[in-house]
């Protein structure tokens, strides 16, 4: 089995669930970041699209397909016999007015690339994969699809920074509008009252005015290898989500890095973080005081924190890292291939 993968960008998204599954799936992978597919207009309108796909590719994985060209090209893939996965890792769809994708993805802004594509797209695919069961309920209805859980790298269970803040969150605003909110004035009561240190990594704009601080130190948007040290770095970790359709359907990635790199830490209490702690990993706040005690207590226990460390790390390299769970994208890509022979190669989608 040959796979083209053609991941949506090269940072947290197209890293986790495109070039980590490729070089650990035990596959050939070729992994671009535009389609290396030979295509070329033809037609006195110039509407119709020709491809030809890269010799010996069985499968063909898009992330996040968004353009108005794409369900006609999965067509015309599946035409010749190429399976086609599309790969989606939040609920476009559901997303918060306020972040960031929303007008750039919202049909009535953007007719060549939004959401509504995307969904063609997942309902034309001959598989889907998703990281929750909420997005696989959303996405694909038709039942061709496989939830893979985000997973993160064995070397991450290794990494040691020097602990240089008391807690902290890993985000910004323009991805997380709204979801400080949950955490009401706990952050400033535990900064103000109980006199610990309350850092952002990542980019800390418009933060000190939503948690009621004077200021925030923050480290700025950091490269991969340098966000995971300055992560480490926190004695405990924030994953405040708003209870929203969005952040039900997302993954806990944020609490598996968090454990991965030994950073005890308190989630809200979607599914996925219910889940988690359930195998041994963090903790859950629903309410202010509830963050604001829990935080509290993780950095006072200082005699309990070994244990903690231990045991969010025994359960990253029990079910989360991708050495071990790469196996997982290979099945799911001979599934799609499998998809394929069974239906032949009438398409789906008609260009």
């Amino acid at each position: 089995m040959n796979v083209l993968a053609l991941r949506a960008d090269s940072y947290g998204c197209g890293h986790y669930r495109i070039s980590l599954p490729a070089r650990h799936a035990g596959v050939p992978v070729q992994v671009e970041d535009r389609i290396p597919l030979n295509m070329r207009r033809v037609g006195a309108t110039n509407q119709r699209i020709l491809i030809s796909v890269p010799v010996g590719a069985d499968v063909v994985v898009i992330q996040r397909p968004v353009s108005h060209h794409m369900p006609a090209i999965i067509s015309m893939l599946q035409q010749q016999g190429v399976a086609v996965v599309v790969e989606l890792d939040d609920d476009l769809c559901a997303l918060d007015p306020r972040h960031g994708a929303y007008a750039a993805l919202h049909p009535a802004n953007t007719p060549h690339a939004n959401w509504q594509h995307l969904r063609t797209c997942c309902g034309a695919a001959d598989l889907v994969t998703v990281t929750t069961e909420p997005l696989a309920r959303k996405y694909a209805a038709h039942g061709r699809v496989a939830v893979l859980p985000n997973c993160v790298p064995q070397a991450l269970l290794k990494l040691k920074s020097p602990l240089d803040a008391d807690f902290g969150w890993t985000g910004s605003l323009a991805s997380h509008p709204r979801d400080l909110g949950v955490l009401g004035t706990a952050v400033r009561d535990l900064v103000n009252d109980d006199g610990f240190s309350f850092r952002v990594v990542g980019d800390g704009k418009g933060v000190a005015k939503q948690l009621g601080l004077g200021g925030v130190d923050d480290t700025g948007w950091l490269d991969l290898d340098l966000y995971y040290r300055a992560a480490a770095q926190l004695r405990v970790g924030l994953v405040p989500l708003q209870d929203t359709a969005f952040n039900e359907a997302k993954s806990a990635l944020k609490g598996i890095e968090y454990a991965a790199l030994g950073i005890p830490f308190v989630a809200s209490d979607t599914p996925e973080y219910v889940d988690l702690q359930s195998r041994g990993a963090g903790f859950l706040a629903d309410r202010p005081r509830r963050w604001r005690s829990m935080v509290r207590w993780l950095l006072q226990n200082v005699s309990h924190r070994e244990e903690l460390v231990q045991a969010g790390r025994d359960t990253v390299a029990a079910y989360f890292t991708i050495e071990d769970q790469g196996w997982r994208w290979a099945e799911a890509w001979e599934r799609a291939i499998a998809y394929r022979k069974e239906l032949g190669s009438m398409p789906r989608v008609v260009a």
